[in-house]
Parts: C-alpha cells; sequence; structure tokens
C-alpha cells in the first residue's frame, strides 16, 4: 500500500523543518532531558563551541586592529618623511666636505638628513648601499655609494 502524495509531502516537510530547526531542537530536548548525563555533555559541548567563536571573532578584530594601526602608523611615517624632505636641502658645500671612507652616519650629520635609499646589494661578504638626496625646490640632487658601511663614491648633479 501506498501512502498518498499529501502524507508523503507532509513527513518530509516535518523533516526539513527538524533538519533547518535543528540546534533549537537539541536545546529543547536538552531541557527537557531529566537525565544530567545527557545534558552535561551537550551543555560543555555549547559553551566550548561558543567559547571558541568568541575567541576566534575576538582574535580577528585584533588582527584587523593592529593592521589598521599599522597602516596609520606607516602613513603617518610616510607624511612626516614627506614634509621633512620638502624642508631639506642638500648644498654643494656638504657634498664637498664628504670624504671617502667615512661611514654613513658622518655623510648624515654632515648633510642633516638622512638619504632615500636607492639599492642595496649583498655579494661575498660586501654589502653595497646607494644613497640619494634630492632638493624639492630646485633642480639637483647627489648620489653616494657605501660599501660595507663606508662611501665609495659620490656624484651630483645642479647643488649650489
Amino acid at each position: 500500500m501506498r501512502a498518498p502524495v499529501p502524507v508523503v509531502v507532509g513527513i518530509l516537510f516535518v523533516v526539513a523543518v527538524i533538519v533547518v530547526n535543528f540546534t533549537p531542537l537539541r536545546d529543547r530536548i536538552i531541557e527537557q532531558s531529566p537525565s544530567p548525563a545527557i545534558q552535561e555533555p551537550i551543555r560543555a559541548t555549547r559553551a566550548v563551541d561558543g567559547e571558541l567563536v568568541e575567541e576566534l571573532v575576538r582574535r580577528g578584530a585584533e588582527r584587523e586592529a593592529e593592521r589598521q594601526a599599522a597602516q596609520a602608523r606607516e602613513r603617518d611615517r610616510q607624511a612626516a618623511q614627506a614634509r621633512q624632505h620638502d624642508a631639506r636641502t642638500v648644498t654643494a658645500a656638504e657634498y664637498a666636505q664628504l670624504a671617502t671612507g667615512m661611514s654613513y652616519a658622518a655623510a648624515v650629520d654632515i648633510i642633516g638628513f638622512r638619504g632615500e635609499e636607492l639599492s642595496r646589494t649583498s655579494f661575498a661578504g660586501t654589502t653595497t648601499v646607494m644613497y640619494q638626496w634630492t632638493n624639492p625646490e630646485v633642480v639637483g640632487n647627489m648620489n653616494a655609494m657605501f660599501q660595507n658601511d663606508r662611501l665609495v663614491s659620490k656624484a651630483q648633479v645642479g647643488l649650489r
């Protein structure tokens, strides 16, 4: 004997409702169950699941806040560097004071501000770094190359 179509549809509907609403149904069964042996493990699992979700959400929020703070610090650093760069100039007299063999720190002391690092390479124990100092107001700049923190060459165009 076959069940009538409306009965089958009704049973499928009930099953769908149970599947869709499994969590509330589970909670109702737990609350109505007189047995602590059933209630306690399920409540503990639910608490752990909730704590894990809360922990993951908290960690995600912390990571996002750290990322945004790092981006803000980088924007601030770049803006400060741009403001400082605009206010600084390198002169022909400062360029003339740079001597082969001096350190990058000594060059910065003479010029008054750090140069922009254009390139850095390391090979066979030698690190070579090229820096550039530019003048925003006038056409002119200088480059200096340091190997193992010692000036090995310099060049300039248009310094006054």
